[in-house]
């Protein structure tokens, strides 16, 4: 469904999520690398009150495969790659393996539990939310009967793009 706008007032349910990384994420860097999100999962709760303020909580879950070509990295890179997912908190599984031939092929799971609070403003058929951790993103949305889609391209990350279906 097309970005269409409308009333986002009332308290949502998460239904649906969707992401689209594409494959080449990295090639601008290295060329030959591809990137895989599976497995992705969100459940939780977003709040749109009159105030202009929001509220939400939920859990997100994912799968990331990287594949590196062996002419990007060598086997130290891959091996310290690995030891950083091992340490960081945002992930669980972390692991780089190093092969000559094809490269370095890391996969990372990850759980996060956000939860966000800060306010928002409508324009059109896009929200600005702000969260009082200083972040800020513009989504587009359609509210259609009591289903809710919240689209997103993150400028950051090479064109990825996720889609949050909601109902109240």
């Amino acid at each position: 469904m097309p970005p269409c706008g409308g009333d986002l007032l009332g308290d949502w349910t998460i239904v649906q999520a969707c992401i689209d990384v594409p494959s080449d994420l990295f090639s601008d860097i290295c060329a030959g690398s591809t990137v895989k999100v599976s497995s992705f999962t969100a459940t939780g709760t977003v709040s749109f009150k009159a105030d202009k303020t929001t509220v939400s909580s939920g859990v997100i879950s994912f799968v990331q495969t990287t594949q590196l070509p062996a002419s990007c990295v060598s086997e130290a890179q891959c091996a310290a790659s690995g030891a950083a997912f091992a340490n960081d908190p945002r992930y669980s599984n972390g692991q780089c393996q190093y092969d000559a031939s094809t490269g370095c092929l890391c996969t990372v799971t990850s759980t996060q539990t956000p939860m966000n609070s800060g306010t928002y403003e409508v324009q059109g058929t896009d929200v600005i939310l702000s969260s009082s951790n200083g972040k800020m993103s513009v989504d587009s949305f359609c509210v259609s009967g009591n289903t809710l889609s919240l689209y997103e391209t993150n400028a950051n990350a090479n064109g990825a793009t996720s889609t949050l279906t909601l109902t109240r």
